[in-house]
């Protein structure tokens, strides 16, 4: 388990690192990364299960 949440904070690092090297003119800012990375742990399974019901 612990290896799990080294691996996701990893990715957190990496797309916050890659959100401050973007230019603004593409209308990413730090809020849009922060948001995908912390949100789709809960968002991903929601939208599955919703597909799921709607088969």
């Amino acid at each position: 388990m612990s290896e799990l949440v080294i691996a996701y904070l990893g990715v957190v690092i990496v797309l916050l690192t890659l959100s401050t090297s973007i230019g603004g003119e593409e209308g990413v800012d730090l809020k849009h990364i922060l948001i995908a990375a912390f949100g789709w742990p809960l968002l991903g399974p929601v939208l599955a299960w919703r597909a799921w019901l709607a088969r």
